[in-house]
């Protein structure tokens, strides 16, 4: 998908920053088809309307916060690409937003590259994390991981090895000659084995263990 088709929404109740996001994204040909303050009056059309390519969603906002909308979302078009950019570094509202579908959680401090990166990724099928909140998810996945970690398959493991040079489902499933549902086979297995929520925390997890050098 190339740059100038990538169509966005934002939504951030906070007007300046709301302004100096759009105009970083759109300085790198990202289109900002709507920009608003809430997610309240999407939902009524959302069904039946032209959807974005991905969302960019606050998550503290009056009247629905982020993660009423991105349930709304999940429900009404579970097909949507929903980031979540944020001031919260609180842990609990990481993981509240990992395991309702977020393709991300940056903080507002990201970069434009790293805002930038976060989106193509998750258009690819990827999950990105903000790095200081990754090492809060790691740090909290429990011991009892290590067991499993010892049983990874030959192809669970060099789905992991994918996994931590950052390509998409559909690429290692290119890259290994599999269908994408073998993949996520090996994506679920590999999850279970590390008790690890996502792609990004199983790969902190690994690194962590020493399955990956």
């Amino acid at each position: 998908m190339s740059m100038e088709l990538i169509r966005l929404w934002v939504i951030d109740d906070h007007a300046g920053f709301r302004r100096d996001l759009v105009r970083v994204l759109e300085r790198r040909g990202f289109v900002c088809e709507k920009v608003l303050s809430s997610a309240r009056g999407l939902f009524s059309g959302l069904s039946a309307g032209s959807l974005p390519d991905a969302i960019l969603l606050d998550l503290r906002m009056p009247q629905i916060s982020g993660l009423e909308a991105l349930d709304e979302f999940r429900r009404l078009r579970p097909d949507l690409t929903v980031i979540l950019l944020t001031a919260s570094d609180d842990e609990a509202d990481l993981l509240a937003g990992l395991r309702k579908g977020a393709a991300g959680y940056l903080l507002k401090t990201s970069t434009p590259d790293e805002i930038e990166s976060a989106i193509r990724r998750a258009l690819s099928g990827g999950v990105t994390v903000d790095p200081d909140m990754n090492r809060q998810l790691v740090d909290k996945l429990p011991a009892e991981a290590e067991d499993g970690a010892g049983s990874l398959s030959p192809k669970e493991f060099e789905v992991l090895r994918h996994l931590a040079d950052g390509k998409p489902t559909k690429r290692i499933a290119a890259d290994m000659e599999l269908s994408v549902h073998t993949i996520d086979s090996h994506l679920r297995n590999l999850y279970r084995k590390l008790d690890a929520p996502n792609q990004s925390a199983a790969v902190a997890r690994a690194f962590r263990l020493g399955i990956l050098q």
